[in-house]
């Protein structure tokens, strides 16, 4: 009876021991899907208005300029290639002590990691990433039938990206959907043909940051401009993190630091979910909060690079904004004297170039700056980089002619961002249909976006050093 009893006790000292060390699991929690610029649009992404929310009946849409991020990609030679070798050795070693608590199913995933990137790969868009472009295409079609359908002459649109493989791969799949003929195919080969299409030089292109070199010299190559994003690495939360990781997964105290937690979050975590569509092995290694505050991080380097706080990150982008204004009113002139005029513009781009120009035009508003200090009060903070530039990313300008009978033919712009209508700062459109703001009033805001006006911003000037 005795001995009945002690192996009892011995047996339930054991399943306690097992369930108080197996502590951590990947499948105990609802997968965390914000992974700032690697974050799917699938999983922020707006929904288009309909036909009758669009715009007010006598409203029709005459033009539309889309400015959109590149889909899904595999990295590509600037990436962080070293750190997946030294991650590769480094999973070799989980749970050498023998005292992980992180399940068994995620260490026996780990154990099996492998480099799953090579240079070659050379940031070529990824299956998925061709989807989203396709996809997005297909839905502007649905909520723009009037210019965006197979009867508009091809040589109305007018496409063009970088002369990078992601960019220019992520255009082909867009510029099919939209020009597609989905019962003739000869007639959609032609018309991909026929349609304009513009890929600059990578050292001509002022799309291209690396060509502004003041920028490069103040932001890109300069390592005191993010001093927030450093103290919060050397901080308690992300020190919390090391000691985390270092319990869960069985490594020796002082055997990992915070550099590589960092590479453990973005080579081995966010960055293989973008390629997999799924959660990477290495995100199974942080709690939900911990990958909260991890992103968080990523937004304070990104506040402090490519927000309105240094005027340089946006400004560089002063050309695309006056293209943007440029198209719109080359469209209304045109449509004026009933002449044919560009229908639709796309430019594939990047992270850079589009969250720049949602600055230029002051679509957002941050009401405290993101310091290493305020990750609890900005947990649903406005500047998320998941939110404002996922893969897909995109921001649209639509032209209106509005034939109010009751007044004189006017001209009205609506801004999407990732599909959702937004207001235009300086121009009042509460409650109205659509958000529509008038051209002219449009015009007014941005005076550094017209051509010839007495504030036009200069390109050449802003990227010169002095």
């Amino acid at each position: 009876m005795i001995e009945k009893v002690k192996y009892r006790l011995r047996l339930l000292v054991f399943c306690s021991l097992i369930l108080l060390t197996r502590s951590h699991c990947s499948t105990d929690e609802e997968p965390f899907r914000l992974f700032g610029e690697k974050t799917f649009y699938e999983h922020v992404g707006g929904k288009l208005p309909t036909l009758e929310e669009r715009a007010p009946e006598f409203c029709q849409p005459i033009h539309i300029n889309m400015l959109i991020r590149h889909g899904a990609r595999y990295p590509d030679p600037d990436d962080s290639f070293p750190a997946l070798p030294e991650l590769f050795k480094l999973a070799r070693k989980i749970n050498i002590t023998g005292t992980a608590t992180q399940c068994l199913e995620d260490i026996k995933t780990l154990l099996n990691w492998k480099v799953w990137a090579t240079i070659y790969d050379n940031g070529n868009v990824t299956r998925e990433g061709a989807k989203e472009m396709s996809d997005l295409a297909f839905r502007f079609k649905q909520a723009f039938p009037e210019i965006l359908n197979k009867d508009i002459p091809a040589n109305q649109f007018w496409f063009s990206s970088t002369d990078i493989p992601q960019t220019r791969q992520s255009l082909s799949p867009f510029k099919t959907e939209i020009l597609k003929d989905d019962e003739d195919q000869l007639r959609t080969k032609n018309r991909l043909h026929e349609a304009q299409e513009v890929i600059p030089r990578l050292e001509d292109d002022q799309m291209f940051h690396k060509n502004c070199e003041k920028y490069m010299v103040k932001v890109s190559r300069n390592v005191s401009v993010t001093p927030e994003f450093k103290a919060f690495l050397n901080g308690p939360l992300v020190e919390g993190i090391v000691k985390g990781v270092t319990r869960r997964l069985g490594f020796p105290k002082g055997a990992i630091d915070r550099s590589v937690v960092w590479k453990m979050y973005t080579i081995g975590c966010y960055y293989q979910q973008w390629v997999d569509n799924e959660n990477g092995p290495w995100c199974a290694a942080f709690t939900r909060e911990e990958l909260e505050i991890l992103s968080f991080a990523e937004d304070v380097r990104n506040y402090e690079m490519k927000s309105r706080k240094i005027s340089i990150s946006y400004e560089k982008n002063c050309f695309v904004s006056k293209e943007i204004m440029s198209s719109l009113l080359d469209s209304r002139t045109k449509d004026m004297l009933n002449q044919p005029h560009l229908t639709g513009r796309f430019r594939l781009v990047h992270t850079s170039n589009l969250v720049t120009t949602v600055a230029n035009f002051r679509l957002y508003e941050v009401d405290e700056p993101l310091t290493s200090q305020n990750f609890e009060s900005k947990r649903n903070r406005e500047f998320s980089f998941a939110k404002m530039v996922p893969t897909a990313a995109n921001l649209v300008f639509v032209l209106y002619r509005c034939d109010d009978p009751s007044l004189a033919v006017d001209y009205k712009v609506q801004v999407l961002w990732n599909e959702n209508v937004v207001p235009v700062p300086g121009c009042p459109q509460e409650g109205t249909v659509g958000q529509l703001c008038d051209l002219d009033k449009f015009m007014r805001i941005y005076p550094t976006f017209v051509v010839g006006s007495l504030h036009e911003c200069d390109q050449d000037e802003i990227c010169r050093l002095p």
